[in-house]
């Protein structure tokens, strides 16, 4: 089976359950192939053995039952960068970039003296991480009460090289904070119950 016909495949399997089929069976094919996407693309004539076959019909077997690709990746995008997620926090979305734009046109006020900004439920640590590449004069303090979420979110940390600049906390809201701060950012979990996705409701 070549690269081609397997996505072909999996696209048609996937697509009672995802508006994003053939993205998604990309993302797993590459993650299996240890390749980018767009190699995945551009090579599709490539035979791929047993084995592969395999080990990419088991993952899209999970992702017809909803499991999120980037559950099954280990890893997912946001704001330029490439984050390690899984079960322990929240998969970072495109929406919470804009957050992230509204926090850096505030931080910039503060150009040329330093600040401290906290990131308060911090999850995988996306906003905390992108605030402390983009802002290189902030101290970040990430908070979560959640000890599996702040292990996720230190591996992020260390991804990066911003032990120094991005402290992880663990408690509520504000309570580990070690003093005043000159920007507060928050995005908890908000939504309607009956209005989240099954594979959300189910893996989230």
């Amino acid at each position: 089976m070549t690269i081609q016909q397997a996505l072909r495949a999996a696209t048609a399997r996937l697509q009672s359950i995802s508006p994003t089929a053939r993205l998604d069976a990309e993302l797993l094919l590459a993650h299996i192939l240890g390749w980018s996407r767009a190699r995945v693309v551009a090579e599709r004539e490539v035979v791929l053995t047993p084995a592969q076959q395999e080990a990419f019909g088991a993952l899209v077997a999970r992702r017809a039952a909803r499991e999120p690709v980037a559950y099954l990746i280990g890893h997912w995008p946001f704001f330029g960068l490439d984050l390690v997620v899984d079960r322990r926090v929240l998969i970072p979305r495109p929406e919470t970039e804009v957050l992230v734009e509204l926090a850096l046109a505030e931080a910039r006020r503060y150009s040329g003296t330093q600040i401290t900004i906290a990131d308060i439920g911090m999850g995988s640590g996306a906003i905390a991480i992108a605030l402390a590449i983009h802002v290189p004069n902030a101290t970040v303090y990430g908070v979560d009460r959640s000890a599996d979420a702040l292990a996720v979110a230190a591996l992020n940390v260390a991804r990066y090289n911003l032990s120094d600049r991005v402290v992880l906390l663990e408690g509520d809201l504000l309570t580990p904070l070690p003093g005043p701060v000159d920007l507060i950012v928050s995005n908890p979990p908000y939504t309607i119950l009956a209005e989240v996705d099954e594979g959300v409701y189910r893996y989230e």
